[in-house]
């Protein structure tokens, strides 16, 4: 997926400005007093030369861009199987596996004593719409 999106120099300043306070307080501060861990130096240095990069030259923090968001997209597609992995055997599947030896249909995919899956609607009153809730 090749995506050709031209950036101003507003948005790449902001790009380059926000990175770096990010790096600086999330990893500069935040995490080292989470986890009680002296101050590492190296997000101090990124953000030190993101910020006077993106209010200098903002253009020519495209490259840089571009490639902080394919890193981005690559971690999302991992972390989204990860996730839905977690989820469906931890969630899905134990809850599946009691409804069926508890022997309930929710679906209601049963056929009994018909030849149709459609159940008969019903008609509501005015005030079912007027006042759903």
């Amino acid at each position: 997926m090749s995506e050709t999106i031209s950036l101003n120099k507003t948005e790449l300043r902001n790009f380059g400005i926000i990175t770096g306070a990010i790096f600086a307080i999330l990893f500069g501060l935040l995490l080292p007093w989470l986890f009680e861990r002296g101050i590492p130096y190296w997000p101090w240095i990124i953000a030190g030369v993101l910020i006077p990069w993106a209010l200098l030259h903002p253009k020519s923090l495209d490259p840089v861009y571009r490639l902080w968001m394919k890193i981005g997209h690559v971690l999302g597609w991992i972390n989204t199987r990860i996730i839905l992995s977690i989820l469906f055997y931890a969630m899905f599947l134990p809850a599946s596996l009691i409804l069926r030896l508890m022997g309930k249909d929710l679906l209601k995919r049963k056929l009994e004593n018909t030849d149709t899956y459609r159940v008969k609607s019903t008609n509501h009153k005015k005030e079912h719409i007027e006042r759903p809730y």
